[in-house]
């Protein structure tokens, strides 16, 4: 469920940074990136920037679909002397949102793999 601050900015320039900082909050956007990946095998959350891509809404339900570009990838053995130093991997994917306008209840859905 989204918070009600970022329900509220809706259309504001704010929503992607609200919406941003809810979906890390609640650890939901690491499986949909993941199922995403196609250069790494491992997605990092760390720099996770959204561009709005298409918006539309309803008297039911509030849908966007967002532009992701993340990094992501390829964990070594971890072991000494390890020749393959990880390096970031860059990766991009289209999520859809689908937003509950009364309960703040979300759906994502990737578009792109």
């Amino acid at each position: 469920m989204l918070s009600s601050f970022t329900l509220c900015a809706w259309g504001q320039p704010e929503f992607l940074h609200l919406l941003r900082a809810d979906l890390l909050a609640q650890d939901v956007l690491f499986a949909p990136l993941q199922s995403a990946l196609e250069h790494g095998s491992y997605a990092l959350l760390d720099n996770v920037t959204l561009m709005e891509l298409n918006r539309r809404e309803n008297n039911q339900l509030l849908c966007m679909d967002l532009g992701v570009s993340y990094a992501s990838t390829i964990p070594g053995c971890a072991c000494q002397g390890d020749p393959a130093p990880e390096t970031k991997l860059p990766e991009y994917t289209v999520l859809r949102i689908q937003i509950d306008r009364v309960s703040a209840i979300f759906s994502l859905q990737v578009l792109i793999q």
